[in-house]
């Protein structure tokens, strides 16, 4: 904190509230991992308020609905789920924020209506255009808010189950199908003289994966087929 201040030329009786959050936000648009938050710096800011070295804090009313939620939702994060100033900040606050204003903000529901349906609808628009990881991030968010407007009983449901998980889909193909001489092989192997061996032909030729290979080595299969070689 000192040396912010030597470069904004500022002393520290100058080091009001509205400086102390530029100072918080200049750490997080470093990438810093610590004190990223008001909350974060009140622990020095106030033993320097003993010593008379900073400003007093001001008595601070808000009026904002909204704010006053995320406040509420951020205490919560902190005090009882423990996680850390860069979880709750960078990967839960934005996303709360963004779900918040869609409905308690100006247009919005309000939270008595908000229903299952509003929440897919949400996530389906703001879900749109983002990479995987930021549709689980934000599904997680917005899980977790509604967790805890639940838990406040401000809203009668518990919407958190409208929150679909997102499927990942990356590294994935689908499954490729057997060659047919491998096909042929297989079906030959089975002994369609016995039981077991008619029910093993039945398995192999209706398995999903090796329907094209049949297709194309079992004459009379699919329109004129008799079934007798199943």
């Amino acid at each position: 904190m000192s040396r912010w201040l030597e470069r904004e030329r500022l002393r520290p009786d100058e080091l009001t509230c509205e400086r102390v959050e530029a100072f918080v936000a200049a750490r997080r648009a470093a990438g810093y991992s610590t004190w990223l938050s008001v909350r974060s710096a009140a622990l020095p800011l106030e033993y320097l308020r003993e010593l008379g070295v900073v400003p007093a804090a001001p008595t601070r009313v808000v009026d904002d609905p909204l704010e006053r939620l995320l406040a509420g939702y951020t205490r919560y994060l902190f005090d009882e789920r423990g996680l850390t100033e860069h979880t709750v900040l960078v990967r839960y606050g934005p996303d709360a924020r963004l779900f918040l204003e869609a409905t308690v903000g100006p247009g919005g529901l309000g939270l008595e209506r908000l229903g299952a349906g509003d929440v897919s609808l949400f996530l389906a628009r703001e879900c749109r255009g983002r990479s995987v990881a930021r549709m689980a991030d934000l599904t997680v968010a917005v899980r977790s808010l509604l967790r805890w407007l639940y838990l406040e009983g401000l809203i009668v449901a518990p919407l958190e189950w409208a929150v679909p998980g997102v499927a990942d889909l990356r590294d994935r193909s689908l499954p490729r199908g057997v060659q047919p001489a491998v096909v042929r092989r297989l079906l030959s192997s089975c002994d369609r003289r016995r039981l077991v061996g008619r029910r093993d032909h039945a398995v192999y030729v209706a398995t999903p994966t090796m329907l094209p290979a049949v297709c194309g080595s079992c004459a009379g299969w699919g329109a004129g087929s008799s079934g007798q070689h199943i």
